[in-house]
């Protein structure tokens, strides 16, 4: 019987089934309000890790009697696999051991770094010994420290004019033109620093300013900005081709976040979306700006791909699915965790149960992350089907036994309408994560660069902004120096032909190529030549 807002005033009205069902309309409010509460405490003070805080209670396992079997199982092969592992890292342990005394930075500095070097000798009338000997140098020993120094410097580039004294034809000789933008008047060294500063390090373009200011450069974040977006227009063509390799894989992450987006010195802003689309297999990243998050975004990038698609659920993404058999949603394992650990302040008993349930699928995924694609497939089917199994029947017992609408009724409805993709993992054994960690990853940069860099200044900048942090993501997964990768590319990527050298331009070829690493190496031999040559004005 609805109650309507007038008898709502007035409790005084109301018979006793009225009463009871505003009651339990009460309660349930009070209870999503708690839950609330719980949660933004958690996001304010509580951990941020998604990890198993505790050890599995056997107590916990009463409920499912099929999965002591599963979890014994578990624990044999993961016992095994423990005794293999403490046997390799021993024999490993032996050939790394070091010999005792003072520890120093020793074998552990990169073998590229630049040494200064300083050597203190004895005279040879020092060398005379009170005992009427002579001191002979018997050895030598070492000790390092790190150390740095950051030097800005004008790179002069003389022109000489010479004249005929017979015809008086001039002749002009110059050296070689470098610049990475036409006209520019800031070298690729200092372009590579500046990108990896501003989208890496997220560092805004007033702090840049401020720093150029302190070493007595008047260098505006208008300048800045506009040589680093200019470059990230010079990137298209390797942004591309990440991009289609990307979208040439077997399965492909995507996920989103907002950014602000403010029109220049107007007033007023609106709010982007920035997406990421990723391959886990090889690491390459490429992210994609939009001013809205409707479903126009992915299907003008995704097209006519056919794979694997993982991503969070998101309804705007439902559309990719549709009468389209050649794509196949991957669920993300991770956001159902979430929510069943968001909902511990709901009802605590159920939560542990599904933590127990997923504890053992997860020990399962452990035990193929380094074993071969048909290995890794024949061992889920063996193995975690029969753990989804009873993960599923404990959803649809427990599914009755809860409110529809509190947060574990949530949590199990999110997991029962997505159990499809959840379990979708088991048809390719090339699929190496069953979450949508990865992609979050990638996004996890923009949302700390997002509150440093606060906003991006006009729309127009947002396309250049999502190649250069596409290309730095990538050299992040692809563990490239991203410094010296930009340094030889912008070199590269102006230069006439360059359009067709530009697959092996992206941060996995370049990584592969020996023509690159031994470029890398005369960059490195180039710049000591620079600082030796480097003369301050008196």
């Amino acid at each position: 019987m609805a109650v309507d807002d007038k008898k709502r005033a007035d409790y005084s009205g109301l018979d006793l089934v009225q009463a009871l069902e505003l009651l339990a309309e009460k309660d349930e409010q009070l209870s999503a309000l708690i839950h609330r509460v719980k949660q933004l405490e958690k996001m304010a003070f509580g951990p941020r890790s998604a990890k198993r805080s505790a050890p599995i209670d056997p107590a916990e396992l009463l409920p499912f009697p099929n999965l002591k079997a599963l979890l014994e199982g578990v624990a044999e092969r993961a016992a095994a696999r423990a005794a293999q592992q403490e046997k390799e890292d021993q024999q490993e342990k032996k050939k790394r051991a070091r010999p005792r005394g003072r520890r120093d930075l020793g074998t552990d500095v990169p073998a590229h770094l630049p040494r200064h070097r300083r050597v203190r000798k004895l005279e040879a009338a020092e060398c005379a010994c009170g005992c009427g000997g002579h001191l002979n140098e018997v050895r030598e020993e070492v000790s390092r420290r790190l150390d740095k120094i950051t030097v800005l410097y004008v790179d002069e580039r003389v022109t000489t004019y010479y004249a005929c004294d017979g015809c008086q034809r001039m002749v002009a000789v110059a050296p070689e033109q470098d610049n990475v933008i036409e006209g520019g008047s800031l070298g690729r060294n200092l372009i590579a620093d500046l990108i990896y500063q501003r989208f890496g390090n997220h560092t805004p373009y007033h702090r840049l300013e401020r720093e150029f200011a302190q070493a007595g450069l008047e260098l505006s974040r208008t300048v800045i900005g506009r040589n680093v977006l200019r470059c990230g227009e010079l990137l298209v063509p390797i942004y591309s081709q990440i991009r289609l390799e990307v979208l040439g894989s077997f399965l492909m992450q995507i996920d989103d976040t907002p950014v602000v987006v403010r029109n220049g010195h107007e007033k007023g802003r609106k709010r982007g979306r920035i997406w990421v689309y990723r391959d886990p297999v090889t690491g390459n990243v490429f992210f994609d700006f939009r001013m809205d998050r409707s479903s126009e975004g992915p299907r003008d990038v995704i097209g006519d791909y056919r794979g694997f698609i993982q991503g969070d659920a998101y309804s705007g993404h439902d559309f990719l699915f549709v009468d389209n058999d050649d794509r196949i949603e991957l669920g993300c394992w991770s956001h159902v965790v979430r929510k069943f650990r968001d909902a511990r302040t709901n009802d605590k008993k159920l939560a542990a149960e599904f933590d127990v349930l997923f504890a053992v699928l997860n020990r399962i995924e452990h035990e193929v992350r380094a074993m071969p694609p048909p290995e890794r497939f024949m061992h889920r089917v063996r193995h975690a089907r029969p753990v989804l199994d009873e993960i599923k029947d404990w959803l649809d017992a427990r599914k009755t036994t809860v409110l529809p609408k509190s947060p574990i009724g949530r949590a199990i409805a999110y997991a029962l309408n997505h159990w499809t993709a959840l379990t979708n993992y088991l048809l390719d054994g090339r699929i190496q994560d069953i979450t949508n960690n990865g992609a979050e990853r990638a996004l996890r940069r923009v949302a700390l660069g997002r509150k440093n860099w606060m906003h991006i200044g006009i729309e127009d900048a947002g396309r250049p902004a999502v190649v250069l942090m596409s290309i730095l993501q990538t050299c992040v997964e692809q563990e490239v120096n991203a410094v010296e990768y930009l340094r030889d590319v912008l070199a590269r990527i102006g230069k006439p032909g360059s359009s067709n050298d530009v697959a092996e331009l992206t941060p996995a070829r370049w990584k592969q190529s020996r023509d690159a690493q031994q470029r890398v190496a005369d960059s490195r031999a180039a710049i000591g030549r620079v600082v030796q040559s480097l003369v301050y004005a008196s």
